[in-house]
């Protein structure tokens, strides 16, 4: 049986970098969180998207709003 000692890996070597950036926003409130079925890209509506210069802005009113990395326009809501 194979054991492997976790306790030497920090957090940030111990969870993948997509999710690591989801469990940063879930744990700062309970706010509408939408993510990109591609990428995995998290739209946060109480920061908008600075990529695109989208101020904060509820998910359900923007148009045509398309992920900063991968282009995809199809997102579910977290």
């Amino acid at each position: 049986m194979c054991s492997l000692n976790l306790a030497k890996y920090s957090l940030s070597q111990r969870i993948p970098k997509r999710l690591r950036n989801i469990f940063l926003v879930l744990g700062r409130s309970m706010i509408m969180l939408y993510q990109c079925k591609v990428c995995g890209y998290v739209y946060d509506e109480k920061e908008g998207c600075p990529w695109h210069g989208i101020p904060p802005t509820p998910f359900e009113k923007l148009k045509d709003f398309r992920c900063p990395i991968c282009g995809n326009r199809e997102f579910q809501k977290l």
